[in-house]
């Protein structure tokens, strides 16, 4: 992970930390005067000098293509509350009446001890296309992410761990022999500090 900060390739490389990577959004819609900045996170951080909500939403990558296409990548938002909804709605009126104008939204990937920087660890810009509205979800596709023209640092999945168990990395040193290397195990080892997943992050996981 060349591009990451010296702190967080110190977090990265830690056996135990308490550090944790976090994906951050800047969502621009035309139209809404705000900027929508959202974390996947149980509550608000502030980073460069902004104040970004906790939010639910998911970032997912799909591969069914069987034709050598490149895989899809979705951005599920919640909709508590129709809040985005109504948003999209508004972007909807917006394009009818003034002709389309990209929704466009900004990528970080933060790390909780590292805040204070003003540089993120990965950042990549892109657009959201084809908004699919439902009482629980806004559903969007990202544009122009092209998994091939990417240099990929690491596969990052939600609910599993990339360690060996017993692993230098895992550093578990228990009795057990036997891990399905989820959360909820490691939590049953105690040895969630140690988990190398990424709960944040969709059920599929992403590529970055």
């Amino acid at each position: 992970m060349e591009n990451l900060s010296s702190t967080a390739k110190q977090e990265k490389n830690k056996l135990s930390t308490d550090s944790v990577f976090l994906i951050a959004l800047d969502i621009r819609i035309p139209d809404v005067t705000e900027v929508i900045r959202i974390v996947n996170n149980n509550e608000n951080i502030v980073w460069n000098g902004m104040t970004y909500q906790a939010f639910p939403f998911e970032l997912k990558e799909f591969n069914e293509a069987t034709s050598g296409e490149v895989s899809e990548f979705t951005l599920e938002v919640g909709n508590a509350n129709n809040v985005i909804g109504t948003y999209i709605r508004q972007y909807d009126a917006y394009v009818k009446n003034n002709g389309f104008q990209a929704i466009t939204v900004s990528l970080h990937v933060l790390n909780t001890n590292n805040l204070s920087s003003a540089l993120s660890e990965i950042t990549h810009e892109t657009t959201l296309t084809k908004p699919t509205v439902s009482y629980q979800n806004v559903t969007f596709a990202l544009g122009g992410i092209n998994a091939y023209n990417k240099t990929i640092h690491r596969k990052m999945y939600k609910n599993n761990c990339a360690w060996n168990f017993k692993g230098v990395k895992c550093g578990y040193i228990g009795t057990a022999t036997t891990c399905n290397k989820t959360l909820a195990r490691c939590k049953q080892l105690s040895n969630q500090k140690r988990f190398g997943g990424f709960p944040t992050i969709g059920n599929r996981g992403i590529s970055l």
